[in-house]
């Protein structure tokens, strides 16, 4: 019971830490509201797994222009993407 007791606290420290860390500093805040929406996106991690996915998604349901960073040598980054 004792240890229970323990581990759950100290499970819910290192929640309210990771919590405290997400909150940005007030110097960081946004100074206003963007005057358009956005037409330009950039997608680092696009042939990874995850990436690949949120391209195509990216691709298919929005009209932005998505700008992807590759390492890649030779040109060989474009066919990366498109695998």
């Amino acid at each position: 019971m004792f240890m229970t007791s323990q581990r759950q606290l100290h499970k819910a420290r290192r929640i309210e830490r990771m919590r405290a860390d997400a909150l940005l500093p007030p110097e960081i805040a946004p100074s206003g509201i963007p005057s358009r929406e956005p037409s330009d996106v950039l997608l680092t991690g696009a042939t990874g797994f995850v990436g690949a996915f949120l391209l195509r998604a990216l691709l298919e349901r929005t009209s932005l222009r998505v700008h992807c960073l590759v390492r890649a040598t030779g040109g060989g980054g474009r066919e990366r993407i498109r695998q």
